[in-house]
């Protein structure tokens, strides 16, 4: 890393290296990812207590594992088409979230996700994710009804606890796969 680049990172209030965020600086209230940027490393906002909103360009192709994990006043998430993992943990306890969209991009939401956040009432899934991760939305009580899209072809255990009332399946999904309780 230059001097140069590490001065830009400095003034961003994100540690940057390679284009991969491995560190949010100070105490941002809003974040735009920088274009370009391709990764959020593991961690990188963990426990952030001061971030609410967060917007992800499609340069993006990973969410790393626990990147935001208990940043609990992250109230909005903006996901550019584009980003092709949402890794494990990636959204874990993030109490003030109140809906999330997935784009189509999405290849996987990993495991554990968005678990534990209680606030979440809405979940869009795009036509294109093809993998809900073990857990990816357990523990959000608020989540009542959620829609899965055609393209979708594995739903891990317990994806979605008893809390969510109706979930609708494509038909061969509803066929090949058991939601386990």
């Amino acid at each position: 890393m230059s001097i140069n680049d590490f001065v830009n990172s400095i003034k961003s209030g994100l540690l940057i290296k390679n284009g991969v965020i491995t560190k949010v600086i100070g105490n941002p209230k809003k974040v735009v990812i920088p274009k370009g940027i391709t990764e959020i490393g593991d961690f990188a906002f963990f426990y952030c207590l001061s971030l609410t909103e967060v917007v992800i360009p499609g340069t993006v192709k990973r969410i790393g594992k626990n990147a935001f994990e208990g940043v609990y006043n992250l109230a909005s998430v903006k996901i550019s088409n584009g980003v092709e993992k949402i890794d494990d943990y990636a959204f874990f306890y993030c109490p003030s979230l109140s809906s999330i969209q997935i784009p189509g991009s999405v290849n996987k939401i990993g495991r554990n996700a968005f678990y534990g956040c209680p606030s979440l009432k809405s979940v869009t899934i795009a036509e294109g994710v093809k993998e809900i991760g073990d857990y990816a939305f357990s523990n959000c009580p608020a989540l009542k009804s959620v829609h899965i899209p055609n393209s979708v072809n594995k739903i891990g255990e317990e994806s979605f606890d008893d809390t969510v009332k109706i979930i609708y399946l494509p038909q061969d999904l509803a066929e090949d796969t058991t939601l386990q309780k």
